[in-house]
């Protein structure tokens, strides 16, 4: 890692995502081989089974509740982790689906065979939803290394939405069906642009809750090819920034009288 990727190299959360990236790139990669695609019928069972690999991989992480909420066959997956007394909770809304695969003539490798070149990882997935579940789960054990604690600063709810490309598409109905859960002080959208947009005006307007920014995009160099890839350094600097704010996010919500309003 350099200081120009990671603005805090050295730093405690740095030195921790170092330690633990390859692990998490190592499931990030045997994730990407399961082409849960939720728009297409005929991928239920991988849509199953990729929620069920999000679901061992948090357990592994630590996370002590962990649900799997289908809806009309769809998988999502829930989970909870409870930070210091009387802190703030954090939501955070991800997807673990990905998008019908387009142009494949003009991708280098195939998208369900993730591929490591020149400090890039290529396959579907790698910057969009999955991608930032990867850098997310690493930035929260690198956050517990970093200080030392058995639990987080904050306290998180995750939703891995099973159907969230290309619109959220089932988030109005989960948030329906689970409106204990799906609610915080805050709220972070671990997602691309354009399921972004639709998820979180939906979580502000039903939570009424106050959206965190987050770390900077994923990035991945131009190259030849039209496949989806991501730079390593970049996921490696998203998870390290995702391990500053879980530590920092209950100073961020100081100030709040209610949900989503400043004091």
């Amino acid at each position: 890692m350099t200081d120009e990727h990671h603005p805090g190299a050295g730093s405690a959360e740095a030195q921790a995502v170092a330690a633990l990236a390859e692990t998490y790139l190592a499931d990030l990669r045997e994730w990407t081989t399961i082409p849960a695609i939720s728009a297409d019928p005929a991928h239920r069972t991988d849509l199953t089974r990729s929620a069920d690999a999000l679901a061992r991989g948090l357990d592994r992480d630590g996370w002590p509740r962990i649900r799997r909420w289908d809806l009309r066959g769809v998988p999502s997956v829930y989970a909870e982790w409870p930070g210091d007394p009387g802190a703030p909770t954090l939501l955070l809304y991800a997807h673990h689906d990905v998008p019908a695969p387009a142009a494949l003539a003009d991708w280098r490798f195939p998208p369900f065979e993730p591929t490591v070149r020149a400090g890039s990882l290529y396959g579907l997935g790698v910057r969009g939803g999955r991608g930032r579940i990867a850098a997310l789960r690493l930035g929260v054990r690198a956050h517990l290394a970093a200080t030392g604690g058995q639990r987080p600063r904050v306290s998180l709810r995750l939703l891995a939405d099973g159907a969230g490309v290309p619109s959220a598409a089932s988030l109005y109905e989960l948030l329906g069906e689970h409106p204990a859960e799906l609610t915080g002080d805050l709220l972070l959208c671990c997602a691309a642009e354009d399921v972004r947009a639709h998820a979180v005006p939906l979580l502000r307007t039903a939570v009424g809750i106050r959206e965190l920014p987050g770390p900077p995009p994923l990035s991945a160099a131009p190259g030849p090819g039209a496949d989806e890839r991501v730079d390593l350094p970049s996921l490696h600097g998203h998870a390290e920034a995702l391990a500053t704010l879980v530590r920092t996010a209950g100073a961020r919500a100081s100030g709040l009288t209610d949900r989503g309003s400043a004091a």
